[in-house]
């Protein structure tokens, strides 16, 4: 029984081993085909591919020229508008710089003679002052003089005796 209970043991693991060979080498053969059915599809979906683009790529370098073309036909107008603009406002500059500096040159010119008047005015005013302290200084010191001179012809007088 031992002897036959193993020999169907060993028929079922050699049907199950060839049953599995089978199913790897058919799984293998149809993986196969599949990769190829794909290789296939892809190398006919790429010739298309490549055929729209190259007819494609003709249009858009027409359509890229012109508009190339066009863009710089526009930034030259652009350009030149901006250009004449920037001149313009250069020149409202200048002239408006002009102005301020003529104005500035006249209100300094202004102010300058304004303090050169308040100064000879302030000046005349220190000298009368000046000159009438002199004189006030000078009859002091006059009369202090004659009085030291009194004081000592007395102190002088005294020493003599």
């Amino acid at each position: 029984t031992k002897a036959c209970m193993q020999k169907e043991a060993d028929d079922r693991v050699a049907d199950v081993e060839k049953e599995l060979q089978t199913t790897k080498e058919s799984m293998q053969k149809n993986c196969d085909n599949r990769v190829a059915e794909m290789e296939q599809a892809f190398q006919a979906e790429k010739a298309l591919v490549e055929l729209e683009f190259n007819s494609t790529r003709g249009g858009i370098q027409n359509d890229a020229a012109e508009r190339v073309a066009k863009i710089e036909d526009e930034l030259k107008l652009t350009k030149a508008c901006m250009q004449k603009e920037a001149d313009d406002r250069v020149a409202d500059v200048e002239k408006e710089l002009q102005t301020t500096k003529e104005s500035m040159q006249k209100n300094c010119d202004n102010r300058v003679a304004e303090m050169e008047q308040a100064f000879q005015a302030e000046k005349a005013l220190v000298e009368l002052e000046f000159n009438s302290t002199r004189g006030g200084i000078q009859n002091d010191a006059a009369e202090r003089v004659a009085k030291i001179e009194d004081e000592l012809k007395l102190t002088k007088a005294c020493m003599q005796k």
